[in-house]
């Protein structure tokens, strides 16, 4: 008896509480409510077992230089107004649920991690395989960006980018803490040239220098 009472209860109770919970309209909808419980763990190991299933392999060590700039130049038109710029974060990544990873700061250590106890495990881009880490692994970056997640904010690139312009930015990403001046050049504000100080140009005599010319203006 105390079996049946258990499977009613499991089979059509709990479910009819979970539906009264939500037709309420107390759920948690909205970006700045708590994950309900279990929620983070549930859609996060959904996600990494797909990513693992599907994501491919590539050994992005062969990039040129004017790959990487324009990576930098599809992350500064597709990525920067979620994911931020190197000295400045994103204030609409921030309210999204969950926040978008300011892909271009320093990475944090994971949870519980102790300075001089083995790697960090940092967050963010994945890290390349190189010599002693097996060679190329497969690259989850590649699959968020071209399928998107759902229900995050992250969309999919699949109709978007071209899969050459998906692996230049994802590169980009990897490579952000060796850039070549030439990235480096790259992802300067617009305006960094045109603030740039006047040179002293040589004048004729009676001549107006530019300055004195500009600030009568």
């Amino acid at each position: 008896m105390k079996f049946i009472l258990g499977v009613v209860i499991g089979l059509v109770i709990v479910p009819l509480l979970v539906v009264g919970y939500l037709a309420s309209g107390f759920g948690p909808t909205a970006a700045t409510d708590k994950p309900l419980p279990f929620e983070t763990w549930i859609a996060g190991t959904a996600l990494r077992k797909r990513i693992q299933k599907e994501a491919p392999v590539r050994d992005l060590s062969t990039m040129t230089t004017a790959d990487l700039v324009a990576g930098a130049d599809t992350y500064k038109k597709n990525c920067v107004v979620c994911h931020g710029l190197p000295d400045k974060d994103s204030a609409i990544g921030a309210g999204m649920f969950p926040p978008a990873p300011q892909l271009l700061q320093p990475p944090k250590p994971r949870p519980g991690f102790q300075p001089g106890r083995g790697r960090e495990g940092e967050r963010g881009p994945g890290r390349p395989g190189g010599p002693g880490r097996g060679g190329p692994r497969p690259n989850g970056d590649f699959w968020r960006v071209k399928n998107g997640i759902r229900l995050t904010g992250m969309p999919s690139f699949e109709k978007t980018l071209s899969e050459d312009q998906m692996w230049q930015v994802i590169a980009f990403l990897q490579r952000r803490r060796d850039w070549p001046p030439e990235v480096k050049a790259a992802m300067q504000p617009e305006g960094a040239a045109a603030s740039a100080p006047v040179s002293n140009v040589p004048t004729a005599p009676g001549a107006v220098h530019p300055k004195a010319a500009a600030a009568h203006q």
